[in-house]
């Protein structure tokens, strides 16, 4: 298994205060893509000494840069850079200005459902809990797919309506969960060629819901795998901007490899369904599909869902197991697995994905923006 890269993280070299007052904390980003990056969210450690709660950041033009704290003094913000380009910013004292609200992570209906929902400016999730099981026994540890329609927070306007699979002006639950299925993401294990499902989470923990990220980790007991009992821990972070979320799976208990596939449900299976789906699978760890809106009232025509899915250490093509396409690699218990995966629709961001052939373009230079991380050029 190949090693994982670091979160990105920009750091600058240390600078005291009296610097910062005297003539300002420069820095450049640079994109070494050869395609332009928009929006994208980045983290700056800024040197110990420097207080961000009592700085603003300011762009080449001398414009105010929105931006919030990320912890241990470090900066988060959105930036466009032009293909194989350079931006500098600088930090120096000043009032800062915050961003818009994009991410959100939370637990939605406690007493009835407990579902942990989450999203960006792009897309909603949400996964279940044993709250739900409770009152619905046919509950797994599918990820459910939520069609946006406007980039801020729009899950707890979504909840309050009296039926969410009824398109309306803040999106629709559109992508069918179909009971045990795994859904968009839901990572599992692989035994004797059979993706299996277990139960959905025990515990939840919300670690962060921030304008520009937000972050949360399930806790799954007492996961069967070939006969042995594991602790199965997912970090999930959604960030503004991006299209897909981050993901960090670790099993703890008896040391073993067994095989994990990322998968995404083609609803292939439905009775009377016929997804008319386009697949990517031509980019070794990447994959992608294309499909005809599964449940629900759909009121916007031709629209498409989409889903994707990146698992940096596979090194083979998406195969199909069941009724899912998936990434598959070998894991060893007691390691951290990252992937990626998410989804999207047609009509949102409107114009964005005109043919198949758009999100499957998307997925790739997700991919290559993992591959390539924006770095930092210090002054």
């Amino acid at each position: 298994m190949k090693t994982m890269k670091a979160p990105l993280t920009l750091l600058f070299a240390l600078l005291c205060a009296s610097g910062l007052r005297a003539q300002g904390l420069t820095f450049s980003l640079r994109n070494d893509l050869g395609f332009a990056r928009r929006g994208e969210t980045v983290e700056v450690s800024v040197p110990e000494g420097i207080d961000p709660s009592v700085c603003s950041l300011r762009d080449e033009a001398g414009e105010a840069v929105p931006f919030e704290a990320a912890g241990n003094g470090a900066i988060r913000f959105q930036a466009s850079l032009e293909a194989e380009s350079e931006r500098r910013y600088t930090l120096v004292e000043g009032t800062p200005l915050s961003p818009l609200k994009l991410t959100f992570a939370g637990v939605m209906d406690k007493e009835q459902r407990a579902d942990i929902a989450w999203e960006n400016d792009r897309a909603a999730f949400r996964m279940y809990s044993q709250v739900l099981k409770r009152r619905e026994a046919s509950t797994g540890n599918g990820i459910d797919l939520w069609q946006k329609k406007k980039p801020e927070p729009v899950l707890q306007q979504m909840y309050s309506l009296p039926n969410y699979h009824e398109e309306s002006e803040w999106g629709v639950d559109g992508y069918n969960v179909n009971g045990l299925r795994l859904g968009c993401g839901a990572i599992n294990h692989v035994t004797e060629g059979e993706l299996l499902t277990h139960d959905p989470y025990d515990e939840c923990l919300i670690v962060e819901d921030g304008a520009l990220r937000s972050e949360f980790v399930v806790t799954y007991n007492n996961v069967d795998v070939g006969g042995d009992l594991y602790t199965k821990t997912v970090r999930i972070t959604t960030t503004a901007g991006s299209l897909l979320n981050k993901a960090v799976v670790r099993y703890e208990g008896p040391s073993k490899t067994f095989r994990l596939a990322l998968p995404i449900y083609r609803h292939t299976d439905l009775t009377g369904f016929d997804p008319q789906a386009t697949a990517y699978t031509s980019t070794p760890g990447l994959a992608g599909w294309a499909e005809l809106p599964s449940e629900g009232v759909i009121k916007s025509e031709d629209a498409r869902f989409y889903e994707g899915a990146y698992l940096p250490s596979c090194e083979t093509e998406a195969e199909v197991i069941s009724d899912y396409l998936c990434l598959c690699v070998d894991y060893t218990a007691g390691t951290d697995l990252v992937y990626y995966f998410g989804g999207g629709w047609s009509v949102f961001p409107e114009g964005e994905y005109q043919e198949d052939e758009d999100w499957f373009e998307a997925l790739e230079r997700f991919r290559q923006t993992v591959e390539t991380p924006i770095k930092v050029i210090e002054q």
